[in-house]
């Protein structure tokens, strides 16, 4: 698997990747899939295996409407008949914590010494 890249699009985490090969249209594997292998720190001691099988002709794998602040790490492992190939790289994604709608206003800020702020 080549070149896996992710990006954030309106709090979707894609997952993208060449294939590990380059394919010939008219000599397509029936059999190739893709093993997607998650680990999301919110439950880093079980990570999740997902069979991918329609990944095949897109290249690509979706993570929609996480935690704010959770973050994945993501191997794609491509497999054939001939069993599992390379995997990828481990690559890590987040989804960030959107900005309020509302602006904070009204803050007060004290000094109750000089390190040390109240706000």
């Amino acid at each position: 698997v080549g070149d896996p890249q992710i990006s954030l699009v309106n709090r979707t985490l894609c997952l993208s990747w060449t294939p590990p090969f380059t394919l010939d249209i008219t000599n397509v594997d029936p059999d190739l899939y893709y093993i997607i292998e998650i680990t999301s720190t919110a439950d880093a001691e079980n990570p999740s295996t997902i069979t991918c099988n329609n990944c095949s002709s897109e290249y690509k794998f979706t993570v929609n409407n996480s935690s704010p602040c959770e973050s994945f790490t993501f191997i794609v492992i491509p497999v054939n008949g001939a069993g599992n190939g390379t995997p990828s790289d481990p690559l890590q994604g987040s989804f960030i914590q959107a900005p309020p709608e509302i602006p904070i206003t009204d803050v007060t800020v004290t000094v109750l010494q000089d390190d040390q702020l109240m706000i």
